[in-house]
């Protein structure tokens, strides 16, 4: 009955994080996004005749951006926040996660809001107390596989002990 209820809370999606199947996917394209944003925004920069200190929004690299402009306006939907920074320095651009994203296939399965990305510098986590994290991912950092899987396997093990109990006593007449 323990291994049927842990199972039912590992398999209902808790929380109000949207899932996404794979976390290498998600990577690539934040990164490429984060890369496409910079070079538009040095186009931008250079078709307007901008100083470099000048930051462009993301509706000013819109044209630029091609059909990066649907990936990063999904992205958005997600809840990342982008961050578009001035020319002076080359990818300082940053997205931030305004809620957590969880992954089915993934090394790090939950990033929680308030992670930020940049392309120099890579993922920056905030410190742990500023996302409430849930109870299906509290079970999944503590390796609740491996104890659904042992829970399961006692399961099986008993049940053929009972099996084999009845098989070989003769019920009292």
């Amino acid at each position: 009955m323990l291994s049927l209820i842990l199972g039912g809370i590992l398999l209902v999606d808790s929380g109000p994080e949207p899932w996404l199947d794979s976390e290498k996917v998600f990577m690539a394209r934040l990164e490429n996004s984060l890369g496409e944003i910079n070079e538009a925004k040095y186009r931008w920069a250079e078709e307007k005749e901008k100083p470099e200190d000048a930051i462009p929004s993301l509706g000013d690299l819109a044209p630029y951006l091609g059909k990066w402009k649907d990936t990063i306006e999904e992205f958005k939907a997600l809840g990342i926040e982008f961050k578009v920074t001035s020319t002076k320095t080359r990818y300082s651009d940053v997205a931030t996660l305004k809620r957590g994203i969880r992954f089915r296939a993934a090394v790090c399965s939950y990033y929680r809001a308030g992670t930020s990305l940049r392309i120099k510098t890579g993922w920056k986590a905030p410190p742990p107390g500023t996302s409430p994290m849930t109870l299906r991912i509290w079970l999944t950092n503590l390796y609740a596989g491996f104890f659904l899987r042992a829970a399961l396997l006692m399961l099986v093990l008993a049940n053929g002990m009972i099996s084999l109990l009845r098989r070989f006593t003769k019920p009292a007449k």
